[in-house]
Protein backbone atom coordinates (compact mmCIF):
# COMPACT_ATOMS: atom_id res chain seq x y z
CA UNK A 1 0.00 0.00 0.00
CA UNK A 2 1.21 3.60 -0.62
CA UNK A 3 2.84 5.64 2.29
CA UNK A 4 1.48 8.28 3.24
CA UNK A 5 3.32 10.60 0.68
CA UNK A 6 1.82 9.40 -1.84
CA UNK A 7 -1.25 9.09 -3.58
CA UNK A 8 -2.81 6.41 -6.02
CA UNK A 9 -6.05 5.31 -7.50
CA UNK A 10 -6.48 1.58 -8.32
CA UNK A 11 -8.91 -0.92 -8.50
CA UNK A 12 -9.32 -3.12 -5.38
CA UNK A 13 -11.59 -5.32 -3.54
CA UNK A 14 -13.12 -3.86 -0.55
CA UNK A 15 -14.41 -5.49 2.63
CA UNK A 16 -16.47 -3.68 5.16
CA UNK A 17 -17.33 -5.80 8.55
CA UNK A 18 -19.30 -4.92 11.45
CA UNK A 19 -20.30 -6.76 14.95
CA UNK A 20 -24.07 -6.80 15.30
CA UNK A 21 -25.34 -5.42 18.02
CA UNK A 22 -22.33 -3.74 19.64
CA UNK A 23 -23.50 -0.44 20.12
CA UNK A 24 -25.97 -2.17 22.30
CA UNK A 25 -24.05 -3.87 24.36
CA UNK A 26 -21.83 -1.63 25.27
CA UNK A 27 -24.59 0.70 26.77
CA UNK A 28 -25.48 -2.88 28.66
CA UNK A 29 -21.62 -3.70 29.59
CA UNK A 30 -19.65 -1.67 28.37
CA UNK A 31 -16.86 -4.22 29.68
CA UNK A 32 -17.72 -7.27 28.37
CA UNK A 33 -18.45 -5.21 25.06
CA UNK A 34 -14.69 -4.70 24.91
CA UNK A 35 -13.38 -7.66 25.79
CA UNK A 36 -15.65 -9.18 23.15
CA UNK A 37 -14.32 -6.86 20.93
CA UNK A 38 -10.69 -7.24 21.22
CA UNK A 39 -11.56 -11.10 21.36
CA UNK A 40 -13.09 -10.27 17.40
CA UNK A 41 -9.93 -8.62 16.30
CA UNK A 42 -7.76 -11.75 17.69
CA UNK A 43 -9.53 -13.85 15.32
CA UNK A 44 -9.70 -11.93 12.15
CA UNK A 45 -6.89 -10.12 11.90
CA UNK A 46 -4.64 -13.36 10.88
CA UNK A 47 -7.46 -14.43 9.09
CA UNK A 48 -7.16 -10.88 6.32
CA UNK A 49 -3.12 -11.55 6.58
CA UNK A 50 -3.95 -15.69 5.75
CA UNK A 51 -5.65 -14.15 2.46
CA UNK A 52 -3.09 -11.09 1.53
CA UNK A 53 -5.61 -8.56 2.91
CA UNK A 54 -4.49 -5.03 4.18
CA UNK A 55 -6.02 -3.96 7.20
CA UNK A 56 -6.92 -0.19 6.21
CA UNK A 57 -8.20 0.88 9.64
CA UNK A 58 -10.69 -0.37 12.37
CA UNK A 59 -13.74 2.63 12.84
CA UNK A 60 -15.11 1.23 16.10
CA UNK A 61 -16.24 -2.07 16.17
CA UNK A 62 -15.72 -2.34 12.28
CA UNK A 63 -12.87 -3.03 10.14
CA UNK A 64 -12.27 -2.13 6.46
CA UNK A 65 -10.15 -4.30 4.40
CA UNK A 66 -8.58 -4.16 1.13
CA UNK A 67 -7.84 -7.35 -1.40
CA UNK A 68 -6.04 -6.87 -4.27
CA UNK A 69 -8.40 -10.34 -5.44
CA UNK A 70 -11.76 -10.42 -5.14
CA UNK A 71 -11.54 -14.54 -4.63
CA UNK A 72 -9.20 -14.24 -1.51
CA UNK A 73 -11.81 -11.73 -0.50
CA UNK A 74 -14.43 -14.07 -0.62
CA UNK A 75 -12.80 -16.51 0.56
CA UNK A 76 -11.21 -14.55 3.95
CA UNK A 77 -15.04 -13.33 3.89
CA UNK A 78 -16.18 -17.12 4.29
CA UNK A 79 -13.41 -18.79 6.56
CA UNK A 80 -13.86 -15.74 9.15
CA UNK A 81 -17.77 -16.31 9.33
CA UNK A 82 -17.06 -20.20 10.58
CA UNK A 83 -13.94 -19.18 12.07
CA UNK A 84 -16.79 -17.34 13.98
CA UNK A 85 -19.54 -19.79 14.34
CA UNK A 86 -16.75 -21.92 15.64
CA UNK A 87 -15.72 -19.41 18.15
CA UNK A 88 -19.76 -19.29 19.38
CA UNK A 89 -20.12 -22.94 19.79
CA UNK A 90 -16.86 -23.34 21.95
CA UNK A 91 -18.44 -20.75 23.86
CA UNK A 92 -21.60 -22.13 24.71
CA UNK A 93 -21.66 -20.72 28.65
CA UNK A 94 -21.39 -17.28 26.69
CA UNK A 95 -24.98 -15.58 26.45
CA UNK A 96 -23.71 -13.18 23.71
CA UNK A 97 -22.40 -14.62 20.61
CA UNK A 98 -19.62 -12.30 18.54
CA UNK A 99 -21.65 -12.18 14.78
CA UNK A 100 -20.61 -9.49 12.36
CA UNK A 101 -22.55 -8.77 9.03
CA UNK A 102 -19.63 -8.40 5.83
CA UNK A 103 -19.75 -6.30 2.82
CA UNK A 104 -18.01 -6.67 -0.53
CA UNK A 105 -17.11 -4.80 -3.57
CA UNK A 106 -14.94 -4.26 -6.33
CA UNK A 107 -14.34 -0.64 -7.31
CA UNK A 108 -12.25 2.18 -8.15
CA UNK A 109 -10.46 3.09 -5.13
CA UNK A 110 -7.95 6.54 -3.60
CA UNK A 111 -5.21 5.99 -1.56
CA UNK A 112 -4.15 8.75 0.56
CA UNK A 113 -1.74 9.34 3.60
CA UNK A 114 -2.68 5.43 4.87
CA UNK A 115 -6.63 5.43 4.46
CA UNK A 116 -9.14 4.92 1.25
CA UNK A 117 -11.67 6.99 -0.23
CA UNK A 118 -13.97 6.67 -3.03
CA UNK A 119 -17.16 4.82 -4.21
CA UNK A 120 -15.06 1.55 -4.16
CA UNK A 121 -15.05 1.84 -0.01
CA UNK A 122 -18.63 3.97 0.27
CA UNK A 123 -20.50 0.45 -1.89
CA UNK A 124 -19.06 -1.53 0.37
CA UNK A 125 -20.10 0.00 3.81
CA UNK A 126 -23.37 0.58 2.28
CA UNK A 127 -23.98 -3.04 1.31
CA UNK A 128 -22.80 -4.76 4.80
CA UNK A 129 -25.94 -3.93 6.62
CA UNK A 130 -27.36 -5.54 3.75
CA UNK A 131 -26.15 -8.87 5.00
CA UNK A 132 -28.07 -11.11 7.87
CA UNK A 133 -26.11 -11.53 11.21
CA UNK A 134 -23.35 -14.24 10.36
CA UNK A 135 -23.63 -13.50 7.09
CA UNK A 136 -22.17 -12.26 3.58
CA UNK A 137 -23.47 -9.93 0.55
CA UNK A 138 -21.44 -8.94 -1.79
CA UNK A 139 -21.55 -6.61 -5.45
CA UNK A 140 -22.74 -7.53 -8.71
CA UNK A 141 -18.82 -6.84 -9.57
CA UNK A 142 -17.50 -9.20 -7.34
CA UNK A 143 -20.06 -11.66 -7.97
CA UNK A 144 -18.97 -11.55 -11.44
CA UNK A 145 -15.65 -12.52 -10.66
CA UNK A 146 -15.97 -15.35 -8.13
CA UNK A 147 -19.40 -17.19 -9.20
CA UNK A 148 -17.46 -19.48 -11.17
CA UNK A 149 -14.53 -19.56 -9.51
CA UNK A 150 -15.21 -20.07 -5.55
CA UNK A 151 -17.07 -23.38 -4.66
CA UNK A 152 -20.54 -21.88 -3.08
CA UNK A 153 -23.65 -20.85 -3.67
CA UNK A 154 -24.59 -17.34 -4.02
CA UNK A 155 -28.21 -16.06 -4.18
CA UNK A 156 -29.70 -12.90 -5.97
CA UNK A 157 -31.25 -10.64 -3.88
CA UNK A 158 -32.35 -8.17 -6.34
CA UNK A 159 -31.36 -4.63 -7.19
CA UNK A 160 -31.12 -1.73 -4.43
CA UNK A 161 -30.57 2.13 -3.97
CA UNK A 162 -27.43 3.10 -2.32
CA UNK A 163 -27.69 6.00 -0.05
CA UNK A 164 -25.22 8.68 -2.70
CA UNK A 165 -24.93 6.24 -4.94
CA UNK A 166 -26.87 7.31 -8.16
CA UNK A 167 -27.20 3.92 -9.60
CA UNK A 168 -28.98 1.10 -8.51
CA UNK A 169 -26.92 -2.15 -7.66
CA UNK A 170 -27.40 -6.03 -7.80
CA UNK A 171 -26.63 -7.43 -4.51
CA UNK A 172 -26.07 -10.75 -3.60
CA UNK A 173 -25.66 -13.57 -0.44
CA UNK A 174 -23.18 -16.40 0.00
CA UNK A 175 -24.94 -19.12 1.33
CA UNK A 176 -23.08 -20.35 3.63
CA UNK A 177 -22.13 -24.51 4.24
CA UNK A 178 -24.41 -24.51 7.60
CA UNK A 179 -26.75 -22.28 6.37
CA UNK A 180 -30.18 -23.43 5.17
CA UNK A 181 -31.25 -22.37 1.80
CA UNK A 182 -34.26 -20.34 1.29
CA UNK A 183 -36.14 -19.69 -2.05
CA UNK A 184 -35.58 -17.13 -3.97
CA UNK A 185 -38.48 -15.34 -3.23
CA UNK A 186 -38.26 -16.02 0.29
CA UNK A 187 -34.30 -14.42 0.41
CA UNK A 188 -35.47 -11.77 -1.77
CA UNK A 189 -38.39 -10.59 0.68
CA UNK A 190 -35.63 -11.26 3.67
CA UNK A 191 -33.91 -8.85 1.74
CA UNK A 192 -36.54 -6.16 1.27
CA UNK A 193 -37.33 -6.33 4.91
CA UNK A 194 -34.20 -5.77 5.87
CA UNK A 195 -33.98 -2.54 3.88
CA UNK A 196 -37.03 -1.26 4.76
CA UNK A 197 -39.73 -1.48 8.00
CA UNK A 198 -43.08 -2.75 6.74
CA UNK A 199 -46.22 -1.14 8.17
CA UNK A 200 -46.91 -3.02 11.18
CA UNK A 201 -43.76 -2.84 12.05
CA UNK A 202 -43.75 0.79 12.48
CA UNK A 203 -46.99 0.50 13.94
CA UNK A 204 -46.47 -1.91 16.96
CA UNK A 205 -43.78 0.84 17.55
CA UNK A 206 -45.83 3.47 17.73
CA UNK A 207 -48.26 1.78 20.06
CA UNK A 208 -45.34 0.44 22.33
CA UNK A 209 -44.24 4.22 22.46
CA UNK A 210 -47.39 4.89 23.62
CA UNK A 211 -47.55 2.30 26.36
CA UNK A 212 -44.17 3.11 27.73
CA UNK A 213 -44.65 6.41 27.82
CA UNK A 214 -46.26 6.92 31.47
CA UNK A 215 -43.64 4.59 32.64
CA UNK A 216 -40.57 6.56 31.26
CA UNK A 217 -42.23 9.72 32.88
CA UNK A 218 -41.85 7.82 36.75
CA UNK A 219 -38.34 6.90 35.35
CA UNK A 220 -37.31 10.43 34.63
CA UNK A 221 -38.11 11.73 37.62
CA UNK A 222 -36.21 9.48 40.08
CA UNK A 223 -32.84 8.99 37.65
CA UNK A 224 -29.78 11.49 38.47
CA UNK A 225 -29.84 14.71 36.59
CA UNK A 226 -27.88 14.12 33.17
CA UNK A 227 -27.85 17.94 32.42
CA UNK A 228 -25.95 18.66 35.58
CA UNK A 229 -23.30 16.13 35.41
CA UNK A 230 -22.42 17.38 31.85
CA UNK A 231 -22.10 21.07 32.90
CA UNK A 232 -20.16 20.03 35.98
CA UNK A 233 -17.97 18.25 33.78
CA UNK A 234 -17.90 21.32 31.39
CA UNK A 235 -16.38 23.35 34.17
CA UNK A 236 -13.98 21.31 35.32
CA UNK A 237 -12.81 20.66 31.47
CA UNK A 238 -12.80 24.64 31.33
CA UNK A 239 -9.85 24.65 34.34
CA UNK A 240 -7.82 22.14 32.22
CA UNK A 241 -6.19 24.69 29.95
CA UNK A 242 -2.64 23.66 31.45
CA UNK A 243 -1.21 19.91 30.92
CA UNK A 244 -0.70 19.03 34.71
CA UNK A 245 -4.55 20.68 35.34
CA UNK A 246 -5.71 18.59 32.54
CA UNK A 247 -3.73 15.31 33.69
CA UNK A 248 -5.81 15.74 37.38
CA UNK A 249 -8.96 16.56 36.11
CA UNK A 250 -9.22 14.32 33.15
CA UNK A 251 -10.05 11.15 34.87
CA UNK A 252 -12.63 13.21 37.35
CA UNK A 253 -14.27 14.68 33.62
CA UNK A 254 -14.41 11.49 32.01
CA UNK A 255 -16.44 10.03 35.24
CA UNK A 256 -18.83 12.78 35.01
CA UNK A 257 -19.64 12.21 31.77
CA UNK A 258 -20.02 8.52 31.82
CA UNK A 259 -22.77 8.62 34.63
CA UNK A 260 -24.57 11.55 32.49
CA UNK A 261 -24.67 9.00 29.58
CA UNK A 262 -26.24 6.41 31.81
CA UNK A 263 -28.55 8.36 33.35
CA UNK A 264 -29.54 9.74 29.77
CA UNK A 265 -28.75 7.33 27.17
CA UNK A 266 -30.33 10.07 24.50
CA UNK A 267 -28.13 12.84 25.62
CA UNK A 268 -25.72 13.42 22.32
CA UNK A 269 -23.58 16.29 24.10
CA UNK A 270 -22.52 14.45 26.96
CA UNK A 271 -21.90 11.23 24.67
CA UNK A 272 -19.47 13.78 22.20
CA UNK A 273 -18.06 15.53 25.51
CA UNK A 274 -16.70 11.85 26.53
CA UNK A 275 -15.51 11.27 23.35
CA UNK A 276 -13.32 14.36 23.20
CA UNK A 277 -12.35 13.44 27.36
CA UNK A 278 -11.50 9.76 25.86
CA UNK A 279 -9.24 10.99 23.01
CA UNK A 280 -7.30 13.45 25.53
CA UNK A 281 -6.06 11.47 27.76
CA UNK A 282 -5.75 8.69 25.19
CA UNK A 283 -3.26 10.77 23.30
CA UNK A 284 -1.79 13.06 26.43
CA UNK A 285 -1.75 11.04 29.50
CA UNK A 286 -2.10 7.18 28.76
CA UNK A 287 -1.51 6.16 25.92
CA UNK A 288 -1.50 2.40 27.14
CA UNK A 289 -4.80 2.45 27.66
CA UNK A 290 -5.69 1.34 24.18
CA UNK A 291 -9.29 0.16 24.62
CA UNK A 292 -9.88 4.37 24.99
CA UNK A 293 -9.82 4.48 21.49
CA UNK A 294 -12.72 1.97 21.15
CA UNK A 295 -14.71 3.73 23.73
CA UNK A 296 -14.50 7.23 21.60
CA UNK A 297 -15.34 5.72 18.30
CA UNK A 298 -18.28 4.52 20.30
CA UNK A 299 -19.37 7.71 21.88
CA UNK A 300 -18.68 9.85 19.02
CA UNK A 301 -20.77 7.23 17.08
CA UNK A 302 -23.68 7.59 19.62
CA UNK A 303 -23.47 11.25 19.35
CA UNK A 304 -23.79 11.77 15.72
CA UNK A 305 -26.30 9.33 15.80
CA UNK A 306 -28.36 11.16 17.92
CA UNK A 307 -27.52 14.52 16.37
CA UNK A 308 -26.07 14.42 12.74
CA UNK A 309 -25.46 18.06 12.86
CA UNK A 310 -23.78 18.28 16.80
CA UNK A 311 -20.55 20.52 15.68
CA UNK A 312 -18.74 19.15 19.14
CA UNK A 313 -19.00 15.45 17.92
CA UNK A 314 -17.15 16.53 14.73
CA UNK A 315 -14.43 18.38 16.55
CA UNK A 316 -14.43 14.91 19.13
CA UNK A 317 -13.82 12.84 15.55
CA UNK A 318 -11.49 15.34 14.21
CA UNK A 319 -9.53 15.05 17.13
CA UNK A 320 -9.87 10.90 16.82
CA UNK A 321 -8.95 10.76 13.56
CA UNK A 322 -5.84 12.68 14.01
CA UNK A 323 -3.64 10.73 16.39
CA UNK A 324 -0.56 8.29 16.19
CA UNK A 325 -2.82 5.56 16.59
CA UNK A 326 -4.27 6.44 12.90
CA UNK A 327 -1.27 8.06 11.27
CA UNK A 328 -2.19 11.66 11.05
CA UNK A 329 -4.84 11.46 8.59
CA UNK A 330 -4.73 15.27 8.04
CA UNK A 331 -7.29 15.94 5.18
CA UNK A 332 -9.63 13.94 6.86
CA UNK A 333 -9.28 15.65 10.20
CA UNK A 334 -9.03 19.11 8.39
CA UNK A 335 -12.84 18.18 6.91
CA UNK A 336 -14.02 17.20 10.36
CA UNK A 337 -12.67 20.37 11.73
CA UNK A 338 -13.91 22.61 9.19
CA UNK A 339 -17.33 20.68 9.38
CA UNK A 340 -17.76 21.54 13.20
CA UNK A 341 -17.09 25.37 12.15
CA UNK A 342 -19.44 25.44 9.80
CA UNK A 343 -22.20 23.95 12.15
CA UNK A 344 -21.02 26.30 15.15
CA UNK A 345 -18.03 29.29 13.85
CA UNK A 346 -17.75 30.01 17.90
CA UNK A 347 -16.17 26.57 18.71
CA UNK A 348 -12.61 27.89 19.58
CA UNK A 349 -11.05 24.49 19.78
CA UNK A 350 -11.84 23.66 16.58
CA UNK A 351 -10.08 26.15 15.13
CA UNK A 352 -7.28 25.78 17.35
CA UNK A 353 -7.19 22.02 16.32
CA UNK A 354 -7.31 23.07 12.74
CA UNK A 355 -4.48 25.81 12.95
CA UNK A 356 -2.54 22.96 14.40
CA UNK A 357 -2.87 20.45 11.55
CA UNK A 358 -2.04 23.72 9.42
CA UNK A 359 0.93 24.02 11.07
CA UNK A 360 1.89 20.25 10.41
CA UNK A 361 1.01 20.41 6.69
CA UNK A 362 3.15 24.18 6.23
CA UNK A 363 0.46 26.27 6.08
CA UNK A 364 1.61 29.04 8.51
CA UNK A 365 -0.29 31.60 7.52
CA UNK A 366 -3.83 29.52 7.69
CA UNK A 367 -2.63 28.27 10.90
CA UNK A 368 -1.86 31.57 12.31
CA UNK A 369 -4.92 32.91 11.60
CA UNK A 370 -7.17 29.78 12.85
CA UNK A 371 -5.20 30.47 16.11
CA UNK A 372 -5.78 34.34 16.52
CA UNK A 373 -9.54 33.53 15.32
CA UNK A 374 -9.05 30.69 18.57
CA UNK A 375 -7.98 33.67 20.93
CA UNK A 376 -10.79 36.43 20.02
CA UNK A 377 -13.59 33.91 20.84
CA UNK A 378 -11.60 32.50 23.61
CA UNK A 379 -8.60 34.53 25.76
CA UNK A 380 -8.25 31.65 27.85
CA UNK A 381 -7.35 29.59 24.94
CA UNK A 382 -3.51 28.76 26.42
CA UNK A 383 -2.76 26.27 23.40
CA UNK A 384 -3.58 28.51 21.15
CA UNK A 385 -1.65 31.15 22.38
CA UNK A 386 1.19 28.87 22.58
CA UNK A 387 0.38 27.50 18.99
CA UNK A 388 1.25 31.50 17.75
CA UNK A 389 5.03 31.18 19.16
CA UNK A 390 5.11 28.16 17.77
CA UNK A 391 4.53 28.89 13.70
CA UNK A 392 7.44 31.48 14.55
CA UNK A 393 9.34 28.34 15.33
CA UNK A 394 8.32 26.71 12.38
CA UNK A 395 9.46 29.52 10.27
CA UNK A 396 13.21 29.70 11.94
CA UNK A 397 12.38 33.09 13.99
CA UNK A 398 13.43 31.95 16.98
CA UNK A 399 13.72 34.92 18.92
CA UNK A 400 10.41 36.37 18.14
CA UNK A 401 9.49 32.36 19.31
CA UNK A 402 11.37 32.92 22.50
CA UNK A 403 9.56 36.29 23.31
CA UNK A 404 6.12 34.85 22.70
CA UNK A 405 6.78 31.53 23.98
CA UNK A 406 7.97 32.62 27.61
CA UNK A 407 4.81 34.31 27.92
CA UNK A 408 3.19 31.46 28.06
CA UNK A 409 1.83 29.68 31.50
CA UNK A 410 4.80 27.39 32.23
CA UNK A 411 2.01 24.35 33.41
CA UNK A 412 0.94 24.70 30.06
CA UNK A 413 2.64 22.04 28.73
CA UNK A 414 6.27 21.88 30.46
CA UNK A 415 8.07 19.36 28.38
CA UNK A 416 6.73 21.02 25.20
CA UNK A 417 7.59 24.46 26.23
CA UNK A 418 11.23 23.68 27.61
CA UNK A 419 12.21 21.56 24.48
CA UNK A 420 11.01 24.73 21.84
CA UNK A 421 12.33 27.50 23.87
CA UNK A 422 15.68 25.74 24.40
CA UNK A 423 16.19 25.16 21.11
CA UNK A 424 15.20 28.70 20.03
CA UNK A 425 17.98 30.12 22.88
CA UNK A 426 20.24 27.89 21.18
CA UNK A 427 19.65 28.73 17.95
CA UNK A 428 19.97 32.41 18.99
CA UNK A 429 23.39 31.83 20.24
CA UNK A 430 22.79 31.36 23.72
CA UNK A 431 24.84 27.77 23.16
CA UNK A 432 25.34 27.04 27.10
CA UNK A 433 22.23 28.86 28.49
CA UNK A 434 20.28 26.61 26.47
CA UNK A 435 22.21 23.04 27.38
CA UNK A 436 22.58 24.01 30.80
CA UNK A 437 18.13 25.09 30.46
CA UNK A 438 17.67 21.78 29.49
CA UNK A 439 19.90 19.49 31.48
CA UNK A 440 18.34 21.48 34.50
CA UNK A 441 14.59 20.44 33.57
CA UNK A 442 15.54 17.03 33.15
CA UNK A 443 17.02 16.79 36.32
CA UNK A 444 13.31 18.42 38.10
CA UNK A 445 11.52 16.62 35.67
CA UNK A 446 13.14 13.75 34.41
CA UNK A 447 10.32 11.63 32.42
CA UNK A 448 10.75 13.27 28.77
CA UNK A 449 7.29 11.21 27.64
CA UNK A 450 7.83 11.23 24.19
CA UNK A 451 11.47 11.99 24.28
CA UNK A 452 11.62 15.85 22.98
CA UNK A 453 14.01 17.06 25.24
CA UNK A 454 16.57 14.00 24.78
CA UNK A 455 16.40 14.41 21.23
CA UNK A 456 17.31 18.49 21.22
CA UNK A 457 19.75 17.61 23.82
CA UNK A 458 21.18 15.54 20.98
CA UNK A 459 21.03 18.14 18.32
CA UNK A 460 22.88 20.80 20.61
CA UNK A 461 25.71 18.33 21.29
CA UNK A 462 25.57 17.23 17.50
CA UNK A 463 26.13 21.23 16.95
CA UNK A 464 28.90 21.46 19.57
CA UNK A 465 30.60 18.68 18.15
CA UNK A 466 30.13 16.47 21.08
CA UNK A 467 28.95 13.62 18.81
CA UNK A 468 29.37 10.99 21.54
CA UNK A 469 26.95 12.36 23.85
CA UNK A 470 24.37 13.20 20.83
CA UNK A 471 24.32 9.69 20.07
CA UNK A 472 23.31 8.74 23.97
CA UNK A 473 20.69 11.76 23.84
CA UNK A 474 19.35 9.68 20.35
CA UNK A 475 19.29 6.40 22.17
CA UNK A 476 17.49 7.94 25.25
CA UNK A 477 14.93 9.95 22.97
CA UNK A 478 13.87 6.24 20.67
CA UNK A 479 12.88 4.79 23.72
CA UNK A 480 10.08 6.96 24.01
CA UNK A 481 8.26 6.15 21.09
CA UNK A 482 4.13 5.75 21.23
CA UNK A 483 4.14 8.85 23.03
CA UNK A 484 2.22 12.36 21.64
CA UNK A 485 3.54 13.60 18.25
CA UNK A 486 6.98 11.35 18.59
CA UNK A 487 7.19 12.54 15.00
CA UNK A 488 8.67 15.40 16.50
CA UNK A 489 11.34 13.83 18.04
CA UNK A 490 12.17 11.65 14.94
CA UNK A 491 12.34 15.05 12.68
CA UNK A 492 15.29 16.18 15.56
CA UNK A 493 16.85 12.99 15.48
CA UNK A 494 17.34 13.82 11.36
CA UNK A 495 18.46 16.63 12.55
CA UNK A 496 20.57 15.21 14.83
CA UNK A 497 22.21 12.99 12.54
CA UNK A 498 22.42 15.77 9.76
CA UNK A 499 24.50 17.76 11.99
CA UNK A 500 27.00 14.52 12.66
CA UNK A 501 27.33 14.66 8.31
CA UNK A 502 25.58 10.76 8.97
CA UNK A 503 23.30 10.87 5.47
CA UNK A 504 22.37 7.94 5.52
CA UNK A 505 20.95 7.89 9.04
CA UNK A 506 19.46 11.33 8.90
CA UNK A 507 17.66 10.47 5.82
CA UNK A 508 16.04 7.39 7.30
CA UNK A 509 15.06 9.46 10.33
CA UNK A 510 13.94 12.21 8.50
CA UNK A 511 11.34 9.72 6.56
CA UNK A 512 10.43 8.11 9.42
CA UNK A 513 9.44 11.49 10.67
CA UNK A 514 7.56 12.58 7.56
CA UNK A 515 6.08 9.29 7.12
CA UNK A 516 4.29 9.33 10.46
CA UNK A 517 2.44 12.98 9.67
CA UNK A 518 4.80 15.62 10.12
CA UNK A 519 5.09 17.43 6.72
CA UNK A 520 6.05 20.77 6.98
CA UNK A 521 7.88 21.32 3.91
CA UNK A 522 8.29 24.91 4.44
CA UNK A 523 10.54 24.75 7.50
CA UNK A 524 12.04 21.74 5.89
CA UNK A 525 13.44 23.93 3.31
CA UNK A 526 14.76 26.48 5.71
CA UNK A 527 16.05 24.12 8.24
CA UNK A 528 20.43 24.14 8.56
CA UNK A 529 20.44 21.30 10.88
CA UNK A 530 19.85 19.21 6.84
CA UNK A 531 22.09 21.19 4.82
CA UNK A 532 24.50 18.56 4.64
CA UNK A 533 22.34 15.93 3.32
CA UNK A 534 20.20 18.30 0.54
CA UNK A 535 22.48 16.70 -2.19
CA UNK A 536 21.37 12.76 -1.48
CA UNK A 537 19.13 11.65 -4.38
CA UNK A 538 17.17 10.02 -1.19
CA UNK A 539 16.51 13.01 0.47
CA UNK A 540 15.59 15.28 -2.85
CA UNK A 541 13.46 12.23 -3.84
CA UNK A 542 11.52 13.02 -0.37
CA UNK A 543 11.93 16.98 -0.43
CA UNK A 544 10.19 16.56 -4.01
CA UNK A 545 7.36 14.22 -2.49
CA UNK A 546 7.03 17.06 0.17
CA UNK A 547 6.83 19.93 -1.48
CA UNK A 548 4.05 18.27 -4.18
CA UNK A 549 1.68 17.21 -1.10
CA UNK A 550 2.56 20.90 0.39
CA UNK A 551 1.53 22.75 -3.48
CA UNK A 552 -1.73 20.48 -2.82
CA UNK A 553 -3.03 21.65 0.68
CA UNK A 554 -2.07 24.51 -0.60
CA UNK A 555 -4.78 24.56 -3.27
CA UNK A 556 -7.31 22.83 -1.44
CA UNK A 557 -6.82 24.93 1.39
CA UNK A 558 -4.47 27.88 1.44
CA UNK A 559 -5.94 31.54 1.92
CA UNK A 560 -3.30 33.43 2.18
Amino acid sequence: MPTERTEQRKLAAIMFTDIVGYSALAQKNEAFALKLLEEHRQLLRPLFRKHQGTEIKTIGDAFLVEFTSTLEAIRCAAEIQEALKDYDAAASGQSVKIQIRIGLHMGDVVYRENDVFGDGVNIASRIEPLAKPGGICLSQQVYDQVHNKFAGKFIKLGAVTLKNIQTPLNVYRLLLPWEKGRSAFANQLAFRVRQKKTRTTVTAVLVLVFLLMAGWQIYLKGRPNARALSQEAKVLAAHSSSHLEGRVNNPKVIALLEKAVKADPNFAEAYAELALAYVIRLFLYAPEEKELEAKAYLAVERALSLKPNLPVAYLARGRLKWTPFNHFPHEDAINDFKHALALDPNLDEAHHYLGLVFVHIGLIEEARAEFKAAIALNPSNNGAQYRLGETLFYEGKFREARNVLETIDADFNPDLKEYQLGWAMFSSGQTEEAISRVQNYLQQHPGDRGGLLASVQAMMFAATGNHREAEKKIAAAQTRRGFGHFHHTEYNIACTYGLMNKTNKSVEWFEKATGDGFNCYPMFEKDRSLDSVRNDSRFREIMEIERKKWEYYRSKFGIF
